[in-house]
């Protein structure tokens, strides 16, 4: 029959392997810091990155809104009646 050996939970190293372990351990916590900063400030910017879209779609929406208002003060007038007023003080921004 085969003899069963215990084997401890925990081995035992020598002091130099435990600073290494230990060295390696407050390395890797402070990569863990780093990387939950990093994900802190990726998460801002992809916030700040939805507000500047949603704040562009609003100036869009509204520029929109507001351009049938300005299309329409011309909308009667034809290029013949332009050429009409050419000819008087009247002068228009396109005529520059």
């Amino acid at each position: 029959m085969a003899e069963i050996i215990d084997f401890p939970l925990e081995q035992t190293y020598s002091a130099q392997q435990r600073a290494l372990i230990e060295s390696a351990e407050r390395e890797g916590a402070r990569f863990l810091k780093a990387a939950e900063s990093l994900l802190g400030v990726l998460k801002q910017a992809e916030r700040t990155q939805a507000a500047i879209l949603a704040y562009q779609a609003e100036m869009k929406r509204s520029r929109s809104e507001i351009t049938p208002h300005v299309d329409s003060r011309n909308a009667g007038e034809s290029l013949a009646s332009r050429e009409v007023y050419r000819g008087s003080n009247i002068r228009y921004a396109s005529d520059d």
